[in-house]
């Protein structure tokens, strides 16, 4: 048995012992992909998986274990794995609108230090395809590249610097 299945069968038997709780498995195509996709793995995809699908099926008969699985690639998961009884139900969380971007971009500004110059709605608009995830990777850039250039100002404009965001394999350009 390899460390993935060990590292499987550990965290269910921890969840079935502390029950009621939740197994969030985020990345699930990771370790629940198709079977038959990676042939070059000498079969531990297929090991991974079937450990997987054994132990989710050990949970279904103990109350309070609920398992969530996360993925940006439903397509890449066994459909094993999506059979009533493991996941069953099946939730898609789009990428954030206009006004949730707003809403984002406004926290993150709230927790640094920005110029008054800089519209979050200007932003928003400029990252039609970020996730939240992104735009706080846009602050955080900015952030770190700051520290780099050792200025030691207080005030920083976000709009100032060209930011990158990735969605899809695609680079979007965020820049004033």
């Amino acid at each position: 048995m390899g460390e993935t299945e060990e590292k499987i069968r550990k965290i269910f038997n921890t969840a079935k012992r502390m029950a009621p709780c939740i197994v969030f498995i985020d990345e699930m195509d990771a370790i629940g992909s198709k079977r038959g996709l990676d042939d070059v793995s000498g079969g531990v995809n297929e090991r991974v998986l079937s450990t997987l699908l054994n132990e989710m099926d050990g949970v279904e008969g103990r109350q309070g274990v609920i398992v969530i699985g996360c993925t940006n690639r439903p397509d890449q998961i066994d459909d094993a794995i999506l059979r009533p009884g493991r996941l069953d139900q099946l939730i898609f969380v789009g990428l954030p609108t206009l006004e949730d971007r707003v809403d984002i971009i406004m926290a993150y500004m709230r927790r640094m230090s920005v110029s008054e110059d800089v519209d979050p709605e200007t932003i928003a608009k400029k990252t039609e395809f970020c996730t939240g995830a992104d735009l706080e990777n846009l602050f955080r850039y900015k952030k770190k590249r700051k520290k780099r250039k050792g200025e030691i100002t207080e005030r920083s404009s976000a709009s100032q610097a060209e930011q990158r965001c990735r969605h899809n394999g695609s680079e979007f350009s965020i820049a004033p």
